[in-house]
């Protein structure tokens, strides 16, 4: 259960917590509404089994630790994307000049994410 995270197995992880029941327990109800009654823990073996049923068939609590991991991993990433995102200039080191309605094929790689 090594292996890294296929693109396609982070999407089908993202498919996975976006089930209500799932994100209800990994995030929180919305506001009036009750929670589950599952434990994360639960949750988390639940998604590594739709996942990775051959490793779970092996170690449920390994395959939950490892959907774990990854989620933790791409919040830390995302917030990092984000904070970086509201700083002013964060990136800049020239002038660019890109067109009212965005960036086009003619535009520098480096100002397209800017």
């Amino acid at each position: 259960m090594g292996e890294r995270w296929s693109v396609e197995d982070t999407w089908r992880l993202i498919t996975e917590i976006r089930k209500k029941s799932n994100f209800k327990v990994l995030f929180g109800p919305e506001v009036g509404e009750n929670t589950s009654g599952d434990s994360k823990a639960i949750v988390l073996k639940g998604i590594g089994e739709v996942l990775f049923p051959e490793a779970y068939q092996t170690n449920q609590k390994r395959a939950g630790d490892r959907v774990k991991h990854r989620i933790d991993y791409l919040r830390k990433n995302f917030k990092e994307c984000a904070r970086r995102l509201k700083k002013t200039g964060e990136g800049v080191q020239g002038l660019y000049q890109i067109a009212p309605d965005g960036p086009d094929h003619d535009t520098d790689r480096r100002a397209v994410n800017i």
